[in-house]
């Protein structure tokens, strides 16, 4: 057995920039209270494969084609800024260590700025509090046979840890698949981890999925394998797409997905900062309520639509275009048109306010003359279900879709696409944090799960660049759309290729050719299963009832309650066992913030080190306490 030391010992099982951030909040936490006693120092461990600050996900080897969405003054892991976080250690953005800002940079160059945060917030602590990295994978986390809450961390070296505090911050996870391999398929997965020397140049290969990790695939298999992009070369669009010069090393990729189309283009410019009107917490303290503290199905769908009318409208008519005629109407006739049919839906009167609805809508879209100014979330978010296409014309269609939204996001012409991006963020983080605390009916948490989709689609896509690459390998040959509604499957054998895709959409007029390939990468994360993860750690957690998987949407999560500590299958909550990240059913899943605004990170990393540094630096024999579960996120 590992000794058991004499300091209270906190061991953090995964070192990336939740991880990073924790310890900064740890650091500036301390410093405040000033240095511990000696009977009061603290003993902190720090577990990954990975370098400590970076971690897997932003780590230095790694290719230079895979970039972050973000710009880089856009980012930043310290959370002086927030005025929610008052005494936060101080750092740079990641614009400002580099040197230059307003740009979309290799996602390695960030690892040595995360790391650099590591080493400061180590450097912050006070005499008597150590940090140790161990660059070893948890492979368990046993309980002890005394009542305290401690573990045994045991590493895949043969270390074996004592902790009084433990914090699983393993990030996203890979899962085991389902059934035998298939030759010729890559399965999800974290795309920098994944081998595609088997995809030969010059060959067909499906790609299921849409999203980033196919621009990252994309960027791989084109630059990474010597090809050139010429912004230069071209004197159509010059100012939008460049030419492709293929290296020849290229497979021919075949894309489709739901939508058919790639996710909508990050601003570059960055999306302002919004203060929400309905579902803000007074708003949402004069909602009824079941006696459980459950909301009426279809209020927050209700409250989410009003959050994005108004934001919309709002922001073109305080950007100074209404002297155009692109909007008639002023903020506060808006606000006075929005309002009335929240109100109904609060007072409980759904069909007054769905006819309030409707008569508001009609009288915001006359207001607008230009459709391109109207907001349409059902067009943008399914830019094929309003419309016919040719089967043969359809990666044409998806081009111009794609260059459409190029020429948008180049126009700076629309303020109130950021509004879009950050109403939709403010509301995504709103409806997790209602879910979390038990307030959603069934029928809501389905319309979160939904809403994810179309969060991901117009808040986490690639930047502008990324897409001008994929136009242009897209005239270059090398990439090829399927359109939307694409369905694969592997066909049966003695068939001349292993698996074939077409569309069933609605949207063509004749079905399109379908197309058979010997390869098929399925290009985003693998869902979280609890039959099938390949953390050892986890599952033996799972195993023994001291963790639960709950399914939301087309994945899951593991349950933690307000406080982030694990939920067990009983209901019972640990005092000493923690758990952040995107597996979590916390709402808060990034490491990083915007510099200078109120994020939803930076706070749950300084409560989390208030929670942690108080369990640990208080033992007792009381460490297990048992909550309803109702009081655990869900």
């Amino acid at each position: 057995m590992s000794a058991v030391p004499s300091l209270p010992t906190v061991v953090f099982v995964g070192g990336g920039p939740r991880t990073t951030g924790t310890l900064l909040a740890i650091a500036a936490r301390l410093r405040e209270a000033g240095t511990p006693p000696a009977d009061r120092a603290l003993d902190i461990h720090v577990v990954d494969p990975y370098p400590a600050g970076p971690g897997r996900i932003w780590r230095s080897e790694q290719p230079e084609q895979v970039w972050m969405n973000n710009t880089s003054d856009q980012m930043t892991i310290y959370a002086d800024g927030d005025p929610h976080v008052p005494g936060a250690l101080a750092g740079p953005t990641i614009a400002d260590w580099i040197g230059e800002g307003g740009k979309f940079i290799p996602r390695r160059d960030a690892a040595i700025y995360l790391r650099e945060a590591f080493d400061k917030a180590v450097a912050a602590l006070p005499p008597g509090v150590t940090v140790t990295e161990h660059r070893a994978k948890s492979v368990s986390a046993a309980r002890s046979e005394t009542p305290d809450g401690s573990r045994t961390i045991r590493l895949d070296d043969g270390t074996k840890l004592h902790a009084d505090v433990t914090v699983l911050a393993q990030g996203y996870l890979d899962v085991r698949q389902d059934g035998a391999a298939h030759p010729g398929h890559t399965p999800p997965g974290y795309t920098v981890d994944q081998d595609f020397s088997h995809l030969p140049a010059g060959e067909d290969v499906l790609v299921r999925g849409f999203g980033l990790a196919f621009i990252d695939l994309m960027m791989m298999l084109t630059e990474g394998r010597g090809g050139r992009f010429a912004w230069e070369d071209t004197p159509i669009d010059s100012q939008l797409i460049p030419e492709y010069h293929p290296s020849g090393r290229e497979p021919v990729l075949w894309v489709g997905s739901r939508r058919g189309v790639p996710y909508r283009s990050k601003l570059p410019d960055g999306p302002p900062q919004v203060t929400p009107r309905y579902l803000a917490e007074d708003v949402l303290a004069r909602l009824p309520r079941t006696s459980g503290g459950v909301l009426p199905d279809g209020v927050l769908e209700s409250l989410l639509n009003a959050e994005i009318t108004d934001a919309w409208y709002v922001t073109l008519a305080e950007s100074g275009v209404a002297e155009s005629g692109r909007i008639s109407l002023t903020v506060d006739e808006i606000h006075t048109l929005v309002d009335p049919w929240v109100d109904g839906f609060i007072a409980g009167d759904r069909d007054g306010a769905q006819d309030l609805r409707a008569k508001a809508l009609q009288i915001l879209e006359a207001a607008v003359p230009d459709p391109e100014d109207r907001l349409d979330l059902e067009r943008l978010d399914r830019p094929f279900a309003d419309r016919e296409v040719d089967g043969d014309a359809v990666e044409d269609a998806v081009e111009d879709i794609v260059v459409a939204n190029l020429r948008r996001v180049a126009s700076r012409h629309f303020p109130q696409d950021g509004a879009l991006y950050s109403t939709l963020v403010t509301a995504f983080f709103a409806a997790g944090s209602l879910a979390a605390g038990g307030a959603l009916s069934a029928a809501d948490q389905q319309y979160v799960a939904s809403l994810a989709s179309t969060f991901s689609y117009v808040c986490s896509g690639p930047p502008p660049e990324r897409l001008a690459n994929l136009v242009a390998l897209h005239r270059a040959g090398v990439v090829r759309f399927l359109g939307p509604d694409a369905e694969f499957r592997t066909l049966p054998e003695g068939s001349p290729h292993r698996y074939a895709s077409s569309s069933v959409s609605t949207s063509f007029t004749d079905r399109p050719v379908e197309v058979a390939a010997d390869r098929l990468v399925d290009a985003r994360l693998a869902p979280l299963s609890a039959d099938r993860l390949t953390d050892d750690l986890l599952s033996g957690l799972l195993a023994e009832g001291e963790i639960v998987v709950k399914e939301r949407g087309q994945s899951a999560v593991i349950t933690v309650d307000p406080d982030d500590r694990v939920v067990a299958s009983d209901g019972s909550v640990a005092d000493s066992l923690f758990l952040i990240g995107p597996t979590s059913s916390s709402p808060v899943i990034g490491g990083f913030g915007r510099p200078n605004q109120a994020t939803q990170v930076f706070p749950a990393n300084d409560a989390l080190a208030a929670t942690v540094l108080d369990t640990a630096l208080t033992r007792d024999a009381s460490a297990t306490r048992s909550r309803e579960l109702r009081s655990a996120r869900s």
